[in-house]
């Protein structure tokens, strides 16, 4: 007989899709499910949605919440399932028919805690524009320390994305770990993920796509507002990561340096980004560059194995120099930019 599995769903104003969505979870191969829709306060019609979904089928269960954020969506999702398996759909995202069925299977063979489902990204077309990198894993039985810390550094590197959306989880699993921070919006994945590594003994990568992830125009990367948010969030989460590795085997210096060096390469990547859209205000950066979230993440890195490029990001950040940072945002990115615009029309004229 088939073990239930819950599929959480957080919903939150994504009427364009939505169907889709819901569509591919009813026509799943494997048909023991239980459906969790939460509306986390959506303002179109996503409630009328769900409510003619939930009358078409018996698996769903539907909340219309007010809006608390995707994580407490989640987290509520979390405790209310039934199933023996949980796993999640973003609800303008669509899965392949035999998508549970698929994860599951790996689940039995190889008594997986964790299933990681590969995926594809689609832009607003339904175009594939990139394929995920499951390939490269397939088993990990996680035996020691040093296994566990070799995945966290490809978790945390982004080597291996760290997608809820993309997982199933054994719910036994779910019981040894804290819930999504609701307090983090950006990156609440990647700490869920890595406090999940924590409490898990085998996973397992499967190379078939059968997950579509949408990526729509406003994307984490490219939304011009609430960047300064995200590095703040970004420095929660590499501190909150060093927190659970410390608790949980003490002080590794190796690894806190590699995971802050990481981490310090994205909150420059933003900070460039706040440059870029023109949303720096001189008195806000400063305040972030004098974060106390920042310098402890600073503490953690080892400047002896740095690169010459990453040294001097590090002293940029560090020195908290403003001006610099600007001079490095004109020359080594917008300029580098537009040398890049400049060779791709020379190469246009040449060819036509």
């Amino acid at each position: 007989m088939q073990e239930l599995v819950s599929i959480i769903i957080p919903v939150y104003n994504t009427e364009m899709y939505l169907r889709r969505c819901l569509d591919s979870v009813l026509s799943q191969t494997y048909k023991n499910l239980e459906i969790i829709l939460i509306n986390d306060g959506s303002t179109d019609d996503c409630n009328e949605i769900c409510e003619e979904y939930k009358r078409k089928d018996k698996r769903i269960i539907y909340l219309n919440n007010f809006n608390q954020g995707v994580s407490e969506s989640r987290n509520i999702g979390i405790r209310i399932a039934k199933g023996n398996y949980i796993t999640f759909v973003d609800s303008d995202d669509y899965i392949d028919k035999e998508h549970i069925e698929v994860l599951m299977k790996d689940v039995k063979i190889y008594n997986a805690d964790v299933v990681v489902g590969n995926y594809c990204m689609k832009n607003k077309c339904n175009e594939k524009i990139f394929e995920g990198n499951n390939y490269n894993y397939g088993n990990v039985i996680i035996s020691n320390v040093e296994s566990r810390f070799r995945l966290f550094k490809e978790f945390n590197s982004g080597k291996i994305p760290c997608y809820i959306w993309r997982i199933i989880i054994r719910k036994t699993a779910l019981k040894k770990i804290n819930e999504f921070d609701k307090d983090i919006r950006f990156w609440e994945d990647k700490l869920f993920c890595i406090s999940l590594l924590l409490n898990i003994n085998n996973i397992y990568f499967e190379e078939k796509i059968t997950y579509n992830y949408f990526r729509g125009t406003d994307t984490c990367t490219t939304k011009k507002s609430n960047i300064a948010e995200k590095i703040y969030d970004i420095l929660k989460v590499n501190n909150k990561i060093l927190e659970m590795i410390k608790s949980n085997y003490g002080i590794n210096e190796r690894l806190e340096s590699n995971i802050s060096e990481k981490n310090l390469e994205v909150v420059f990547y933003f900070i460039l980004k706040m440059y870029e859209y023109n949303v720096v205000k001189k008195e806000n950066l400063k305040q972030l560059l004098e974060n106390a979230e920042l310098e402890n993440l600073l503490l953690k890195i080892n400047r002896k194995k740095l690169t010459i490029p990453q040294k001097i990001k590090y002293h940029l950040i560090s020195d908290a120099n403003m001006f610099m940072i600007y001079l490095y945002y004109i020359i080594g990115f917008k300029c580098k930019n537009r040398i890049k615009e400049m060779i791709g029309k020379k190469w246009e004229e040449k060819n036509y």
